[in-house]
């Protein structure tokens, strides 16, 4: 009383297509933005996010920080600086979240509407200072509540 059925039919389930793995070399990580031209405005300024990725960093804690989804445990808030003065704030507040432990954080660094000329400056020279930096894992602009293209998600090691 056993009755074989077709192979041709389709399963009762939905399955769900394989992933494909990236290709090995390749990351989402950004190259650091070209050195602004004197007098013109910078480059990438109508692309105003910013993403940088170190290699080995898992997809999902990526997409946590970028959706905002992760706790930020401390703040910087460096707009309205100079360049010079913003560099030491910034390197004391990451050594200081590195002795404390702390994996998620925020800087603010502001738009640049109020410099000279209404250019970033210091949005790209953070940029520049966190990319130099062991402790920093992956940074991201921020959601628009948590200060959008002013400030940015910074994924500290662990």
């Amino acid at each position: 009383g056993v009755r074989r059925l077709d192979d041709e039919r389709a399963p009762a389930y939905r399955r769900h297509g394989k992933r494909h793995a990236r290709p090995a070399g390749r990351t989402p990580a950004v190259e650091p933005p070209p050195e602004p031209d004197a007098g013109a405005a910078h480059p990438q300024e109508r692309d105003a996010s910013q993403l940088f990725v170190r290699p080995g960093l898992q997809h999902k804690h990526l997409r946590k920080l970028r959706r905002g989804r992760l706790e930020i445990e401390a703040e910087a808030d460096l707009h309205g600086m100079r360049a010079r003065e913003a560099d030491g704030v910034l390197h004391a507040f990451l050594d200081e979240c590195r002795r404390r432990r702390l994996r998620c954080v925020r800087v603010i660094h502001g738009k640049g509407r109020g410099s000279h000329g209404g250019q970033a400056v210091l949005k790209w020279e953070v940029d520049r200072w966190l990319r130099q930096h062991d402790a920093v894992m992956a940074f991201c602009t921020a959601q628009p509540r948590d200060g959008g293209t002013g400030a940015l998600y910074v994924l500290l090691r662990g």
